[in-house]
């Protein structure tokens, strides 16, 4: 196990590789690869091979077991999966790197050449080039499609916004998702707003909220409230750094998956690459026996989760293919206290974070807790605690915006994540730690009204 001791970001992991990690802490570690000759070293981030050692239940079966492989036998059985034996080094993602312009480097042109090379470890072919501006995957440039195995340079043209950006690129061979290479780039051409640059960016949202379940077992008392109070809160910012809001609110009853599902996709059709994005989730949050999330709708079963609730990866994929920026906001680590002490603890939130937060995705995600804990709910704050936290950060009507911590009038994903980490943890006497994760370079989210 290794603990950063300046952010207490920490990953555990066994000796064949199989980790678990905090939210954020995925490349506290990696897999070194070396090369032939005098070349560097590569060097893989755990992230880039989530998909076959992401495995929380094998670290956690190790501690019950002591033995590694006896570990993998019980979390393979309980979940019905069976090991990957697999050649590390056969299953290496690309690696990229931006050759042309350089870190720092200033551009007057919007449209402007790329060059990079590009490689594949394990000689798996190259199927897409992707270009991220600012953290996100950027609409309306075609991906280079390359059927790369060997090292060579490319070129591929690329329209920036006429400001100062950081400009992405990442290559993907199937699953496999090399690191973004990354270099900042200031802008020094002309600054005159095109036809409709001078609009300011509207704030969509999708907004869940669910405490009466038709399942009798899973009532809550505010997750519903929670909903409601954060959609009002968002509502405020009309007229601020935004011209409108439009914001879809289910609670309770017309919280049904299907309503999920089709909300999700009216998010996706309306925002542009200027809008922001908001999707905040209240309620129960499980995971199944292989570590899946699932975000239980009023008609979920908790038996068949598959088919009736909303799982991780289906809400990575739809917040993945936003033109927006995008914020994340989950409430649904409840399990704990509303089904009994065989199910504290149900969902482990931190899988989900990192993979929704990961760097070719580009989604700031905010969490009510970190890890197994259960997040709480109060009659005397009349809301969950990370909603109270979110509502006073943000300011409701007539209340002062605390997450202002500068006083600029402006609140960024930063500014807000310390307020609620902070209000959270003394609201809860320190039992509940809100976690949040940036891809992306802070930016200024909300208007503080006077």
């Amino acid at each position: 196990m290794f603990v950063n001791k300046e952010n207490w970001r920490w990953a555990a992991w066994t000796p064949s590789g199989y980790y678990m990690t905090s939210p954020g802490g995925e490349d506290t570690i990696a897999w070194q690869v070396n090369r032939v000759g005098s070349r560097n070293a590569d060097f893989f981030p755990a992230s880039r091979l989530r998909e076959r050692f992401s495995r929380p239940d094998i670290v956690q079966q190790v501690l019950i077991a002591l033995d590694e492989g006896k570990a993998i036998e019980a979390a393979n059985r309980a979940a019905k999966l069976s090991s990957d034996t697999t050649p590390v080094n056969s299953r290496l993602p690309p690696v990229i790197s931006i050759l042309s312009p350089s870190d720092g480097g200033s551009v007057r042109d919007r449209e402007i050449a790329v060059d990079y090379e590009l490689r594949s470890p394990s000689g798996l072919p190259v199927d897409t080039v992707e270009v991220l501006i600012d953290g996100r995957p950027s609409r309306g440039i075609k991906p280079l499609h390359s059927g790369v195995t060997g090292a060579r340079i490319e070129r591929q043209m690329v329209s920036l916004p006429n400001r100062d950006v950081e400009l992405g690129l990442l290559a993907r061979s199937g699953s496999l998702v090399s690191e973004v290479a990354k270099v900042k780039l200031r802008w020094q051409g002309s600054t005159a707003l095109q036809a409709d640059e001078g609009l300011k960016p509207k704030l969509y949202g999708v907004i869940v909220g669910v405490s009466s379940y038709n399942d009798k077992a899973l009532q809550l008392k505010y997750a519903a409230k929670d909903a409601k109070d954060f959609a009002a809160a968002l509502q405020l910012q009309k007229g601020g750094l935004y011209r409108d809001v439009e914001l879809k609110v289910l609670a309770d009853a017309e919280a049904t998956l299907d309503a999920i599902r089709r909300s999700l996709t009216w998010l996706e059709r309306s925002v542009t690459s200027r809008d922001v994005g908001i999707v905040f989730l209240a309620g129960h949050g499980l995971s199944d026996a292989k570590n899946q999330y699932y975000y239980l709708a009023v008609d979920s079963d908790r038996k068949q989760l598959e088919d009736t609730a909303l799982d991780g990866v289906t809400l990575r994929q739809r917040t993945r293919r936003l033109a927006s920026k995008v914020l994340v906001f989950l409430d649904t680590c409840y399990a704990g206290q509303a089904l009994g002490p065989a199910a504290r603890g149900a969902t482990d939130i931190n899988s989900l974070v990192n993979d929704l937060s990961s760097t070719e995705n580009g989604v700031v995600t905010y969490a009510s807790s970190t890890g197994r804990e259960v997040s709480q709910e109060d009659a005397s704050w009349g809301n969950g605690a990370f909603t109270k936290a979110l509502i006073e950060g943000l300011g409701a009507s007539g209340v002062e915006a605390r997450a202002d911590i500068r006083g600029k009038g402006v609140i960024t994903t930063a500014a807000l994540d310390l307020w609620v980490s902070e209000r959270v943890k003394e609201l809860t006497g320190g039992s509940q730690h809100p976690v949040m994760v940036r891809p992306v370079p802070d930016f200024p989210m909300f208007f503080v009204r006077n």
